[in-house]
């Protein structure tokens, strides 16, 4: 291919031509990729080259961990060329490479680029095996990840195995005893990575766990998370099945943990070929601060290896710390790693919602300026006054309108099909202010992209998340987009499932409170 001998060797060179390689390398890889059935000598030289060009010219550590966009062609190449071991053998002949050749450079770049392995990534492909659940959890959530467990194992009655990944020292002998006891596979991670103590914490841990589990096929799950449903049918989802990936939206909120940079701003800086996908997103467009809810995900490792590791390098050390600066924990590294090295990923569709109960929500008139008022039968706005007494006598009159019932619970998910699938959160009220307070779950609301109308409530000492949807406000009247409901009524076994994780959470503390 004419040019491309010299494409990585100029990387260095002409630094600030960065973005134009990145755009010469794409144009180069997308116009062949999409001829898929003319697969020809002219790739199969591009790889050759490719594959010649990487160990001599590029130090493969970036000298200062700000720097994604060179770490991103880096991880791009890496990918590439794991693409082409995996995918397309037949190419070979047209060049001097061998697939020993090729896993050779791939292993020593591992070494270079991941410093949190501890074999190669080939070869710890090579011993993943069947599909599972993965979690992890510490002392502060110990409660939670025995209560989803036992949920899983006795209420949903899944069938998929279960591991549980843990940093050393975050969790007590005893904890360790009882998740074994209930015939959980528990991994000390450091004992599969080359992560020293203390050095992965929080949702950093999420990938590593994912990365270090022994399935080939993991549906990620966080500690606090409750299903209504059996998860193991999401690996038949077409487009899980295509991608490697299934991920999960999460509420639309222009509330962020960030004072002076947007997340978007942020990754602006580096993601400068976005995908159509991203193009379009709320995040991208300034219409959400977030984009991804990570308390479930799904993910096939032989098929997405390269980007999971990048996914690991954005939760790890120096760059860690970096891209915390602009993102909010472990939740858009992920679609960013597959936007870096230019991968295909999935979302269900449907944005974070909430399930639990109704609650009418009153404003003052001042307040409610910039709500849909309800009106009476007259077609007045309901009109709520109220006196005020002191010493028995009325000093003062307020009014008041109705704006609506919202739903307000726990941060909710639908699968595919629209139907109700997983919530975080547990089954009590707010799980940073205690454990013992639960609440009704009768209800539950969804946002699609196309519904504009929205409202919310932000989650407070006192009441969860709270939403509500444009449309019909009466309980009975669902609002639709594209045939899925948007909000609705939670069926007899629905509820009859969440009573029954009451009744195990009382069990859970009643056993393991004052333990912990």
């Amino acid at each position: 291919m004419p040019g491309s001998s010299r494409f990585f060797s100029v990387i260095y060179e002409n630094y600030d031509d960065v973005d134009k390689i990145h755009m010469q390398w794409d144009n180069l890889l997308n116009t062949q990729f999409q001829k898929t059935n003319t697969l020809n000598s002219n790739l199969a030289a591009l790889y050759q080259h490719a594959t010649n060009s990487t160990i001599e010219h590029f130090p493969w550590y970036p000298t200062w961990p700000s720097d994604f966009r060179t770490l991103q062609l880096k991880t791009k190449t890496y990918s590439l060329l794991h693409h082409f071991l995996n995918n397309y053998p037949h190419l070979f002949k047209y060049t001097s490479l061998s697939p020993k050749r090729i896993e050779s450079i791939l292993s020593q770049l591992d070494m270079k680029m991941y410093p949190f392995l501890k074999s190669s990534a080939i070869t710890i492909q090579k011993s993943f095996k069947q599909r599972g659940i993965v979690m992890t959890t510490g002392k502060k959530h110990f409660l939670y990840a025995m209560h989803a467990i036992l949920a899983l194992k006795s209420i949903i009655k899944t069938s998929l195995p279960i591991e549980l990944l843990y940093n050393e020292g975050e969790l007590d002998p005893w904890q360790l005893d009882e998740l074994q006891r209930v015939g959980l596979t528990t991994i000390d991670i450091t004992t599969k990575l080359n992560i020293p103590s203390g050095t992965i914490k929080g949702w950093a841990i999420k990938p590593f766990a994912i990365l270090a589990s022994s399935f080939e096929e993991v549906i990620f799950v966080d500690a606090d998370v409750l299903f209504f449903q059996d998860p193991k049918h999401l690996f038949s989802s077409n487009r899980y099945q295509n991608t490697g990936t299934m991920f999960f939206y999460d509420r639309t909120t222009l509330k962020t943990a960030f004072e002076f940079l947007s997340t978007t701003d942020f990754l602006k800086r580096f993601l400068r070929f976005p995908s159509e996908r991203l193009q379009k997103s709320r995040l991208w467009n300034y219409q959400s601060a977030y984009e991804m809810e990570s308390g479930v995900l799904l993910l096939n490792k032989k098929k997405t290896m390269p980007e999971l590791l990048t996914a690991c390098l954005l939760n790890y050390g120096e760059y860690g710390k970096e891209m915390y600066k602009g993102v909010y924990g472990d939740k858009e590294t992920y679609w960013t790693a597959w936007e870096m090295n230019g991968k295909d990923y999935y979302f269900v569709e449907g944005y974070a919602g909430a399930v639990g109960y109704l609650h009418e929500i009153i404003l003052d008139a001042q307040l409610s300026k910039d709500f849909q008022i309800e009106k009476d039968d007259s077609g007045d706005p309901t009109l709520i006054t109220e006196e005020y007494h002191m010493d028995g006598v009325q000093s003062s009159t307020r009014n008041r309108f109705k704006v609506g019932n919202y739903t307000c619970g726990a941060n909710f998910h639908v699968d595919e099909s629209g139907t109700p699938l997983w919530w975080n959160g547990g089954v009590n009220l707010n799980k940073n202010i205690g454990f013992n307070e639960t609440y009704n779950f009768t209800h539950w609301a969804v946002q699609y992209a196309d519904q504009k109308e929205m409202r919310f409530e932000w989650e407070s000492d006192f009441h969860p998340f709270c939403l509500r949807l444009g449309g019909p406000q009466n309980v009975g009247e669902l609002a639709t987009v594209n045939g899925k409901s948007a909000k609705g009524e939670l069926t007899v076994r629905e509820k009859q499932l969440v009573a029954k994780y009451k009744s195990l959470w009382e069990n859970i503390l009643s056993l393991y409170q004052k333990k912990s």
